[in-house]
């Protein structure tokens, strides 16, 4: 939604019924993928008549480029101030098999001949990613999280400095990766008053929880630091949960979008039937008792397993199992000690 002009820009990709061979031609034709545009001024009743944008930003040469499935977002804190209010919207290009992903961007208020793309995410160590998620930092860097092609790969995250024209070198992310788009999204910022900066990660828990083995128990991850950490999971959902979409609601909450079976009670994943909606204050994030399955600890001869998430804080290390929580920084936060147990940041870093 654009904030200045109150107009919803529907981003979409139209595919042919049937692929000539199964084989996905490259080119700008009705019988390859091309991405498309609409937009609504009276909240999704009505629609401008869909915008193919392949004449305008598709290569030739590629066969697939598709925006989202990440929801876009609106640009507030650039250094430039001509790139404020532009709209970046993550897409996944591909051309002979081989994917990259690039930003779909107007900073004309979604004007129909305003679209551009920039370049593409580079590749370190043969990584190539798809589906991927963006945020904007509140120093007006741009956040990029996106999926690896090989399941065996971790997360790629990529940074860039101007407004999503080019993107930086690839680091890996430190949350594990379950085979599925994840969700991303700002919930807080100081440069808004509030009194932390958070983002709100969502991907599958796996089961086990924490073990992160597939499209099973959907979990929301805060992370304090701009994106550096993630920690304190919570679980959203039960059976089998796949992609999901986040987004800040006018009322401050947290809502999650997602696909899902939610039969509830069972452990085995069933095929996905349906979108589940459900919102999320910060206190449903920070003020309850920590999942024990989704803790990892230190010392004391407990194995730490980073993946399995944890709860780390801002105080000292008494050398005793217990905890120093006055240094949490915010009010409610539930976390019962264990005798011989401490919960941990990251592995190795005492804090």
């Amino acid at each position: 939604v654009d904030r200045v002009t109150g107009e919803v820009v529907l981003t979409f990709n139209r595919v042919p019924n049937v692929l000539p061979g199964g084989v996905i031609p490259a080119g700008t034709g009705s019988n390859t993928f091309n991405p498309y545009v609409m937009r609504s001024s009276d909240h999704g009743q009505t629609w401008t008549a869909p915008l193919n944008l392949s004449p305008q930003i598709k290569d030739p040469a590629s066969t697939v480029l598709v925006p989202g499935p990440a929801t876009g977002i609106q640009l507030r804190w650039q250094a430039d101030p001509a790139r404020n209010g532009r709209l970046v919207v993550p897409m996944m290009r591909s051309e002979g098999g081989q994917t990259r992903d690039l930003a779909l961007f107007n900073d004309a208020h979604g004007a129909d001949a305003s679209w551009q793309v920039g370049a593409l995410t580079p590749i370190d160590n043969g990584i190539r990613v798809n589906e991927a998620d963006i945020v904007e930092l509140v120093n007006g860097d741009l956040l990029m999280d996106a999926r690896p092609n090989d399941h065996a790969d971790p997360r790629q995250r990529f940074i860039s400095h101007d407004g999503g024209a080019t993107w930086g070198q690839p680091f890996d992310s430190d949350l594990p990766d379950a085979s599925v788009d994840a969700g991303l999204a700002r919930l807080t910022a100081r440069r808004d008053g509030d009194d932390r900066n958070r983002l709100v990660y969502a991907t599958p828990l796996g089961f086990p929880l924490g073990a992160h083995n597939g499209r099973v128990n959907l979990g929301l991850w805060t992370s304090y630091d701009e994106g550096r950490t993630f920690i304190n999971p919570v679980q959203v959902g039960v059976e089998a949960d796949g992609y999901s979409s986040l987004q800040r609601l006018p009322d401050g909450r947290l809502g999650v979008v997602y696909e899902t079976t939610e039969l509830g009670g069972g452990t085995a994943q069933f095929e996905i039937d349906r979108v589940m909606f459900k919102s999320f204050a910060i206190t449903d994030l920070e003020g309850q008792v920590h999942q024990r399955t989704l803790t990892h600890y230190d010392g004391f001869g407990n194995t730490i397993d980073r993946t399995r998430g944890g709860m780390g804080w801002h105080g000292g290390w008494s050398g005793s199992p217990t905890v120093n929580p006055a240094g949490l920084g915010f009010s409610g936060f539930r976390f019962t000690t264990e005798t011989g147990r401490l919960d941990l940041v990251r592995v190795g870093v005492r804090q």
